[in-house]
């Protein structure tokens, strides 16, 4: 009871009070995790070695908002910088927590541009929602085919046509800003959402 009452207040706290938390005692210690990381509530931490990490209570990652603090491993062309948690993370937002062209409109105001690269995605097996809004390093989800269901890649100029054309089960595609993805036909049986706003989208009516 009390370890499922600590688990509750770290899902909903900062890294700081997650880890103090973790740290009370040996069974609080042992028995919780961590399963969400926003890079926004860090006040610019940046952790330097990647170890850190992949302690125990960080193995189960759910979400990841903003993970500018996870350092690349240096050295190691193929690996990418989440592979840590290939078989978990399910929610990755490369720039803010949004799935809109309101997201990409504010962070182009504010300078926020994602660096992450398609290496660091290329071996996560259970994505389903992506926002890579700004993020040209991201180039192609086909490996997402089957457990994508969420794509946002507005003013992306990295994904295009053929980075989503083996895609199966998306639900929604915010697409905005984004003139490189042209037909969504390949989705007319799964897709629910689309957002292709704004003058320099690429879909049109044959799309």
């Amino acid at each position: 009871m009390i370890i499922d009452i600590i688990q509750t207040i770290i899902n909903y706290g900062n890294i700081y009070e997650q880890i103090r938390l973790a740290q009370v005692n040996r069974d609080i210690y042992d028995d919780i995790y961590i399963y969400k990381l926003d890079g926004r509530k860090m006040d610019n931490l940046y952790i330097k070695d990647i170890n850190i990490l992949k302690q125990k209570k960080f193995g189960r990652i759910k979400i990841l908002v903003e993970p500018h603090f996870v350092p690349r491993i240096k050295n190691k062309e193929n690996t990418g910088r989440y592979d840590m948690w290939s078989e978990t993370l399910e929610e990755l937002y490369c720039v803010g927590d949004g799935i809109c062209c309101y997201d990409v409109i504010t962070n182009q105001k504010q300078n926020n541009i994602a660096d992450q690269k398609q290496s660091d995605i290329v071996n996560l097996k259970k994505l389903k929602i992506l926002g890579c809004n700004n993020c040209s390093g991201i180039t192609s989800v086909n490996h997402l085919a089957n457990t994508l269901k969420v794509l946002s890649c507005c003013g992306n100029r990295g994904i295009d046509q053929d980075g989503i054309s083996e895609l199966k089960t998306l639900k929604n595609l915010y697409c905005c800003h984004n003139n490189g993805i042209t037909d969504v036909n390949h989705l007319a049986d799964t897709l629910q959402i689309l957002d292709c706003s704004e003058k320099y989208c690429g879909i049109n009516q044959n799309g």
